[in-house]
């Protein structure tokens, strides 16, 4: 378990927008790596401050809250990097054919 001090340390020292939105999002809505893998645009509730999870742990859907700060970078993050379909997309992902940020990829940062 992280103290705050710790997690804004780390939150701090990242300084790549895409790694720094995955970050914030797993660690502020509490989500594992294979549900913050297969989060889409549409998933994130903006006005209700949610996040909804599909297929979750046992295969049902839930939802999630989704903080200020987050949902602050996240919006830097779309802006700048422009994703398609999944929230966090791999290498080489278009429109027609969207890929999955793979999850050996999150262990580099």
């Amino acid at each position: 378990m992280l103290s705050e001090e710790e997690v804004s340390q780390i939150l701090k020292s990242t300084t790549n927008i895409k790694h720094k939105a995955i970050l914030m999002t797993i660690y502020s809505a509490g989500l594992r790596i294979s549900e913050l893998i297969n989060l889409k645009i549409k998933d994130i509730d903006s006005e209700r401050m949610q996040i909804r999870v599909e297929s979750a742990k046992g295969n049902k859907d839930r939802y999630t809250l989704l903080s200020p700060k987050t949902l602050e970078v996240l919006r830097v993050y779309v802006k700048k990097e422009r994703p398609y379909h999944f929230l966090f997309e791999g290498f080489g992902s278009t429109k027609e054919t969207p890929i999955v940020y793979g999850k050996r990829s999150y262990r580099t940062f």
